[in-house]
C-alpha cells in the first residue's frame, strides 16, 4: 500500500460522510466517471490526511486505541479505533504490517439523523461516486478495480458504515486468516 492509497481513501470516505457531505453536487449521467475517479482519488478524514501506516495514526491521533477484538497479531493484522469524532461515531483502522488497507467509519442513528437520514446519506454517495455496482438488502458497493479499491455502505436501524478498502491486500489477508484457520483447526485440543 503507498501512501497515495491512504490519502485516498480517507479523502473520499471524509468528503462524502465525515465532512457532512458538502460535495453533494448532484451530477448528470455523463459526468459520473469522471466524478467517481476524483472522489475515490481525493479524500481525508476529519480533515487531516490518512496516515499509510500504525505509527503515523497515532502520531496524528494519539487517543487511538488498539482494538484487541480485531487484531491477529500472529498474522501482521492490527485495528485501531477513535471514538466520538467531530463527524463520526467510530472509525477504525486496519492495518497488514503496518500498512492501511481499510477504513471502517460508523454512524449511529442520532448522526445519521442530524445528516438528514439514511436515504439522504444514501443518496449524496450515489451523487459523489455514481450508481452503485451492487446492491444487496443492505449493502451498497461501488468497486474500481483500475484502482483497486472498493467501497461498501451498510445500512441499518440503528447505525450505517462506510468501509473503503485496498484491494490489492485482499488475496495476502484472506491467504493469512485462511492458514490461521487451518492451524487452528488442526490443534483440536484433544
Amino acid at each position: 500500500m503507498t501512501s497515495r492509497f491512504a490519502t485516498s481513501i480517507l479523502r473520499a470516505a471524509g468528503a462524502c460522510l465525515a465532512m457532512g457531505f458538502l460535495l453533494g453536487a448532484r451530477a448528470d449521467a455523463a459526468d459520473w466517471f469522471d466524478l467517481n475517479d476524483k472522489a475515490l482519488a481525493t479524500f481525508d478524514f476529519e480533515g487531516m490526511a490518512l496516515p499509510t501506516s500504525a505509527a503515523e495514526l497515532q502520531k496524528q491521533f494519539p487517543d487511538a486505541r488498539r482494538d484487541e477484538q480485531r487484531v491477529d497479531a500472529q498474522i501482521g493484522l492490527e485495528c485501531y479505533e477513535l471514538g466520538d469524532l467531530k463527524n463520526v461515531d467510530v472509525a477504525r483502522f486496519y492495518f497488514c504490517d503496518g500498512q492501511l488497507y481499510q477504513l471502517e467509519i460508523v454512524y449511529g442513528l442520532a448522526r445519521i439523523e442530524k445528516l438528514g437520514g439514511m436515504q439522504a446519506v444514501l443518496q449524496k454517495l450515489i451523487d459523489i461516486w455514481g450508481p452503485a455496482d451492487h446492491v444487496g438488502d443492505s449493502r451498497w458497493t461501488w468497486q474500481r478495480p483500475m484502482y483497486k479499491r472498493r467501497a461498501d455502505f451498510y445500512a441499518s436501524p440503528e447505525r450505517a458504515r462506510l468501509a473503503i478498502t485496498d484491494m490489492a491486500w485482499m488475496p495476502t489477508i484472506a491467504g493469512r486468516i485462511k492458514r490461521q484457520d487451518e492451524k487452528q483447526r488442526l490443534n483440536l485440543g484433544f
